[in-house]
């Protein structure tokens, strides 16, 4: 029994730490939904959906709003609709819609839609192979520090691919990959091509190789700590989505009622009777016409889907309202 307790403590502070993630993510959307941030809001609900972090997850409703924030422009949004094509996820595999959006984001300097671009030049998906073209993409995303992109410039320079054959750059941008990598198995795979590519260089050269890596990232440099041959010569992509749990009691007060569920219902039209913060009869029947149009679970009663569904249905209608002002010089 004295043994389990600290494996329980050990699984409670992580759920713990799960949910103030969680919290701390539908407290994001909150402020971006109350700023009118609608860019932000979109991109927060997509990974909301997508994760099933305070929602059920719905991989359609992820699609429809990554594609929301990324007509605005949102380079993170770009990437990750990028990513479900390229992957078939939620849309039909389609490496050209793939590239497509990589671009998108990699014209706004975003490292990751920079990597992934280089990535599909370089395995020639979607885009005419081209390994020149894919280095250059690469070398804009690892100036920026993106440890993918320096693993997959490295690679290029280790086996003279669109670029001249160099070792000695392979070896650094491995070593500054593996320097920067936050998970641990990728950090592992850049090691491991990093103490590859150390033993073809000399003794003499290699120490000045480790200070110089040092330089750059301000850490420490080992020769070589681990030994074996790494199959995979480039990343696929760079995905930065996370696992996240749900977070509970949402709506805490009746002021959130009030604001995130009957001034909601009632611009949508769900007639919710007078805003006085309170579930009464007619707000309880307008919250289960608005859930059974959303295909949600039916109850009358409000809770975090709910609230989430209520401002993505807001987000839309403010999308639509700003659309018709601009257009029509309201």
């Amino acid at each position: 029994m004295h043994r389990l307790c600290p494996i329980i403590l050990t699984i409670l502070c992580g759920l713990l730490v799960i949910m103030a993630q969680a919290r701390a993510d539908y407290d994001a959307l909150r402020k971006a939904y109350d700023q009118l941030d609608l860019p932000k809001a979109k991109l927060l609900l997509a990974t909301m959906y997508r994760n099933g972090n305070s929602v059920d997850a719905n991989i359609d409703k992820a699609v429809f709003w990554y594609l929301e924030a990324a007509s605005f422009g949102m380079p993170e949004a770009q990437v990750a609709i990028g990513l479900l094509h390229h992957r078939g996820e939620g849309v039909k595999r389609n490496h050209g819609q793939a590239a497509y959006w990589f671009r998108k984001a990699a014209a706004q300097q975003s490292p990751d839609g920079e990597n992934n671009l280089g990535t599909m030049y370089d395995l020639g998906q979607g885009l005419k192979q081209d390994h020149a073209q894919a280095a250059y993409w690469y070398h804009r995303a690892a100036k920026q520090n993106l440890p993918d992109a320096q693993f997959n410039l490295g690679a290029l320079y280790e086996y003279g691919l669109g670029v001249p054959k160099d070792v000695k750059r392979a070896y650094i941008l491995y070593a500054q990959s593996a320097f920067n990598f936050p998970y641990e198995t990728l950090r592992i795979r850049a090691e491991i091509a990093r103490d590859r590519t150390a033993k073809k260089i000399g003794a003499v050269e290699l120490a000045k190789l480790v200070v110089k890596v040092r330089s750059l990232t301000g850490g420490t440099a080992t020769v070589q700590t681990k030994t074996g041959i790494s199959n995979t010569r480039t990343t696929d992509t760079n995905s930065n989505f996370t696992e996240l749990s749900t977070a509970s009691n949402i709506v805490d007060t009746p002021q959130d009622i009030g604001r995130l569920v009957q001034y909601p219902l009632s611009i949508l039209g769900y007639k919710p009777g007078p805003i006085d913060q309170q579930l009464g009869p007619k707000t309880q029947i307008a919250i289960r016409a608005f859930q059974a149009d959303s295909n949600l679970a039916v109850t009358g009663q409000s809770d975090k889907q709910l609230v989430i569904e209520l401002m993505g249905a807001m987000l839309l209608h403010w999308s639509s309202e700003n659309e018709m002002r601009s257009r029509f010089r309201f």
